[in-house]
């Protein structure tokens, strides 16, 4: 009989669920205990002390200017149920967006092991999920470490993972079986949408505090983004362990620090919008480009807002969808393959309205709803231009600056998040009453 391995430390209950690290708790403290002891040690050694012998002046010493000490940027995190090992009073704690399917994240795994090694107990270390909508086989993976976690095994079987080149399912059912897990328990759990709510959680904390890419840390909620080398994880580590007091200043995101300057309401962004779905005549006056996902609450939202719109200007826009999925594309794919068959428009709406449902079988069946040949929804969800075009959707929203959806071009100015009608009505009431529109209408 196979001896069981220990199970990996977890996390105590109750421990703080927001990183505010311990070693900056405590120089806070020390620096107002410090600071307001000054004033008075000064002042009772100036009275004690007798008074000096009056002599000539002395020439006085050329003033030396003050260093302007550096302002620290953090950003405030919630790691509740977040897999996370080392104390939760260590001084140090290092939290790691990741993607299991990305290079550079395997590349980062060898120097946190570095980080590791050094620091031991002074570093806790905290996993959150990021996994990225052009790798397919990321997000049962990134399932595949948190149902090995429920078993206590989930920094052995993200170790697996990001040193094994296979991330299919029976690979992950090979490191489960090494790890000697229960295997039923654990396929159901990965197999199914058990962990789709606390993916989603990581993902959407990664967007807001500017995590927009794999690997992502935060070290005492200071950023450091990419597969960055050992100097660069220590001079950070061995600064925050050296205990002074640093300024600082929390920041809602990372990209806070480096703050782009407000984009011009009037630029006009070219958007290429060929073989892309659309809806309204080909020759409206107004383009209104739809970047969107189908696993996005407020791309849900916004469904409304749109429907509002192609109603209230009856003939005078083009509806045209792009996509940029929050993790796997396999809603996009599966309205492109409802679109061979005529049946876009209504797949999308069941896709929208079962957001958190969107297994095999479901589309499967929804297919079949609609009126499918399931048979020939099924081909077409396996062919390989149907992913390749969704990446391609994805690199130009990156290069047209689209980082959240939904994202809309109204002839081809930018609207960013689900905003109300009247933000769309004003944008497009402006280009219809342009001179150019009324040259053309004449």
């Amino acid at each position: 009989m196979k001896k069981k391995r220990a199970k990996t430390p977890t996390p105590k209950a109750g421990a703080s669920r927001w990183l505010l690290p311990a070693g900056l708790l405590a120089a806070a403290i020390t620096a107002g205990v410090v600071l307001g002891g000054l004033t008075s040690e000064s002042s009772s050694k100036a009275a004690a002390k007798p008074a000096a012998v009056p002599q000539a002046a002395a020439k006085p010493a050329a003033a030396r200017p003050t260093p302007q000490a550096t302002t620290i940027s953090r950003v405030k995190l919630d790691l509740e149920g977040a897999p996370a090992f080392g104390a939760a009073d260590a001084p140090v704690t290092l939290v790691e967006f990741t993607d299991y399917q990305c290079a550079f994240c395997r590349k980062a795994h060898a120097t946190l092991n570095q980080v590791k090694e050094k620091y031991g107990d002074k570093v806790r270390l905290v996993y959150m999920q990021n996994p990225l909508a052009f790798h397919k086989d990321a997000p049962m993976a990134a399932k595949a470490a948190l149902a090995a976690g429920e078993q206590g095994h989930f920094r052995e079987m993200h170790d697996l993972l990001l040193t094994s080149a296979d991330l299919k399912q029976g690979a992950l059912l090979a490191h489960a079986r090494s790890l000697d897990l229960d295997i039923s328990a654990f396929t159901t759990a990965m197999t199914s949408d058990k962990f789709n709510d606390r993916i989603q959680q990581d993902q959407a904390q990664a967007v807001r505090v500017g995590a927009s890419a794999t690997p992502f840390f935060f070290i005492n909620g200071r950023s450091v983004r990419g597969a960055q080398p050992m100097t660069a994880f220590e001079a950070i580590i061995d600064e925050e362990l050296a205990g002074d007091l640093l300024p600082t200043k929390w920041v809602a995101s990372a990209a806070t620090r480096s703050r782009r300057p407000a984009e011009d309401p009037n630029k006009i962004y070219k958007v290429d919008m060929a073989n892309s779905i659309s809806r309204g005549p080909k020759d409206a006056p107004i383009t209104l480009v739809e970047i969107t996902a189908f696993q996005c609450g407020f791309c849900k939202r916004s469904q409304a807002t749109i429907q509002q719109i192609m109603e209230t200007y009856p003939g005078k826009v083009r509806h045209v969808v792009m996509y940029k999925p929050l993790r796997a594309p396999t809603g996009a794919i599966a309205s492109l393959a409802a679109d061979r068959q005529g049946k876009y428009w209504e797949y999308r709406k069941l896709l929208f309205d079962n957001q958190r449902a969107m297994t095999d079988q479901n589309l499967q069946l929804w297919a079949q709803q609609v009126g499918m040949d399931v048979e020939k929804f099924e081909k077409d969800r396996q062919d390989p231009a149907l992913a390749q075009f969704v990446q391609n959707n994805v690199r130009q929203a990156s290069s047209l600056g689209v980082n959240g959806t939904p994202t809309f071009f109204i002839n081809g100015k930018k609207l960013v998040g689900a905003q109300p009608f009247a933000a769309f009505q004003k944008i497009i009431d402006q280009e219809l009453n342009s001179p150019d529109q009324a040259a053309a209408a004449s």
